[in-house]
């Protein structure tokens, strides 16, 4: 599967997406995208693939996944549609300068959180009771609720999702080779991996493509 480059479609004048995805199966294709993602599972389980870590999901349960971050919720077909709800945005999608005001020092600290995503372990009936009205509410409705939601995030327990971080854009040919890379790594991890292997794909050298792979994720293709 390759790490696709995703463009969140934003509304004309919306500078926070909500998006409902409620089908026998969710997105299929390993992909990364800008925003922050908020996600509640309203219905359905299965299993979230993100950055090098793969984790169980339920009913109920409530992810923040980072900016730029390959991931995938990979739910089982069931009778029942799968559900889930879902919050877009970035640190500068209400203005560079919004969330340095002093008024919210409190909750500044999330966006350094969401960098590694987290599952939430509690205040989960206040959170989802909260995420469930999202996509029925005004603009403004759902802009005071999500200061009220990051607070929440900010205060509650997490379970950090994955050490892997993507910090910074390439270019199409990079993408390319780390694609290869990612989708060999995820269709073979239960096996073995030689370094030799991986740098034939990459049509690199072992030694260049350990260093293109740490200059571009901050972590070592082994530990990946």
């Amino acid at each position: 599967m390759k790490v696709l480059p995703f463009k969140i479609l934003k509304p004309i004048n919306q500078n926070l997406v909500v998006q409902v995805d409620e089908a026998e199966m969710f997105y299929s294709q390993l992909h990364a995208h800008e925003e922050i993602q908020l996600s509640l599972i309203a219905k359905g389980h299965g299993k979230l693939i993100v950055g090098d870590s793969i984790h169980n999901f339920k009913e109920g349960d409530y992810f923040v996944i980072g900016p730029n971050c390959p991931h995938l919720f990979q739910n089982e077909r069931s009778h029942i549609q799968a559900r889930m709800i879902s919050l877009f945005f970035t640190r500068n999608s209400f203005g560079s300068d919004f969330f340095n005001l002093a008024d919210l020092e409190s909750i500044r600290s999330f966006f350094e959180l969401a960098n590694s995503g987290f599952r939430l372990q509690s205040h989960k009936d206040l959170v989802n009771a909260l995420v469930i009205d999202f996509p029925k509410q005004d603009k403004l409705t759902r802009f005071i609720n999500l200061l009220k939601l990051i607070d929440i995030l900010c205060k509650a327990e997490r379970e950090s999702l994955t050490r892997f971080v993507y910090p910074k854009k390439i270019g199409h040919r990079e993408g390319q080779r780390l694609q290869i890379i990612f989708e060999f790594v995820l269709n073979n991890y239960q096996t073995d991996i030689s370094l030799e292997t991986v740098a034939n794909l990459a049509i690199m050298t072992p030694n260049a493509v350990c260093r293109f792979f740490k200059n571009r994720t901050h972590q070592t293709l082994s530990s990946f």
